[in-house]
């Protein structure tokens, strides 16, 4: 009996040592195929800042690659430290997420001169977004119009909230020039991402690797390291 008694003490004890081990299981990745590392990423966003005059500075967002190449986009002007807005051109990216999984809501609010100019019967504005959505094995390009300077969608990301794209703002107004009647046509495009470490796939497709090339509309000496607050 005693014999017995100490087997089923042994055998209690067992039972509990077994219910409270901790066993690691490694995770199934959720990434998609496309899913990159900070380090295998082509371009990191900075930002730098220079005096226009006295009153005068602008801060220019580059893109920088590994080859150490620099494209300019948003361009702010501030005046005696306040923004410029219809002198600048950049954009305000909110992202938040929603109750549908890997799915996010985007709010884009883009500056530029044409937010100043009226719209009537025969001047028009359109702005388009073109982007990326990422499933699990597939890469979407998607779109999203507006006739303001403002855009609200929702877009689809597996690995993160990250969302990557172009900005193209169009402004078409009808003129008589001679007697004839034209459209004089005005454009402002601009990279879009929500990271700061990117592969923008819309940097050479739109031809922002050549046009936007630091070094053909600025003097790299006359640009100083970015020393404020100001991000963009």
């Amino acid at each position: 009996m005693k014999n017995l008694l100490l087997l089923a003490v042994a055998f209690t004890f067992i039972s509990c040592k077994k219910e409270t081990k901790v066993v690691t299981v490694k995770e199934k990745s959720t990434k998609s195929r496309f899913y990159k590392t900070k380090e295998e990423l082509k371009y990191n966003r900075s930002a730098i800042l220079y005096a226009v005059n006295d009153s005068v500075s602008e801060q220019l967002e580059i893109y920088v690659s590994k080859k150490n190449d620099s494209i300019f986009n948003q361009i702010k002007r501030f005046k005696h430290n306040a923004i410029d807005t219809l002198n600048s051109t950049f954009y305000d990216l909110k992202v938040s997420s929603t109750e549908k999984p890997n799915v996010y809501k985007a709010e884009i609010l883009l500056f530029n001169k044409f937010n100043n100019f009226e719209i009537t019967k025969t001047r028009e504005r359109k702005v388009t977004f073109h982007y990326t959505e990422q499933s699990s094995d597939s890469l979407i390009i998607s779109t999203v119009k507006s006739k303001t300077n403002k855009l609200e969608f929702e877009y689809l990301n597996v690995d993160n909230k990250h969302i990557t794209g172009v900005l193209i703002d169009e402004y078409n107004n009808d003129t008589i020039v001679n007697n004839e009647k034209m459209v004089r046509m005005r454009e402002f495009s601009l990279l879009v991402d929500y990271h700061t470490d990117t592969d923008n796939l819309f940097v050479e497709p739109y031809e922002f690797h050549e046009n936007n090339r630091l070094d053909l509309h600025f003097n790299p000496s006359s640009l100083t390291p970015e020393t404020t607050d100001r991000k963009f």
